[in-house]
């Protein structure tokens, strides 16, 4: 009866669990950016439905994004995003300014507005871009069209 595996079991083994950490870290690290993308995109739309809410229970907005929203505020705070007056700018990947919410004002109007800047196939900025439903910006804020 033998007592110990042979020189050549030992490698096969090590071959076998070679082959499958190769095949499965690169899927978690695909799996942990999706992750990224898809909160970072959460943040962005509950702050923007904050920012609505604000203007609508104020009848007026900030140009602070940071007193309208607070997962705008959270973002600023984590380092993923550089507010200025009226304007995020969202750092997401290699891309300082992956997405832009911006809100345009004029004497009867306020919109709110997300652009892209391009992400040079950068792997995060460019999911992030995708998951918006562009077709639902500019979002009126205040304006003729609005009934508070």
């Amino acid at each position: 009866m033998r007592q110990a595996f042979t020189m050549v079991e030992l490698i096969f083994v090590i071959v076998i669990l070679g082959v499958l950490a190769a095949i499965a870290i690169p899927r978690l690290n695909a799996t942990r950016d999706d992750a990224k993308v898809s909160a970072m995109a959460q943040k962005i739309a509950i702050g923007a439905t904050e920012i609505a809410a604000y203007a609508t229970a104020n009848g007026s907005i900030s140009s602070d994004f940071s007193q309208m929203s607070n997962s705008f505020l959270v973002l600023k705070n984590n380092s993923d995003a550089v507010l200025s007056p009226n304007e995020a700018t969202i750092k997401m990947g290699m891309v300082d300014n992956c997405v832009i919410v911006d809100i345009n004002s004029t004497a009867t109007t306020d919109t709110l507005n997300v652009t892209f800047s391009p992400h040079n196939n950068d792997f995060l900025c460019m999911p992030l871009q995708q998951m918006f439903h562009i077709q639902d910006y500019p979002m009126k804020l205040r304006g003729n069209s609005i009934v508070y």
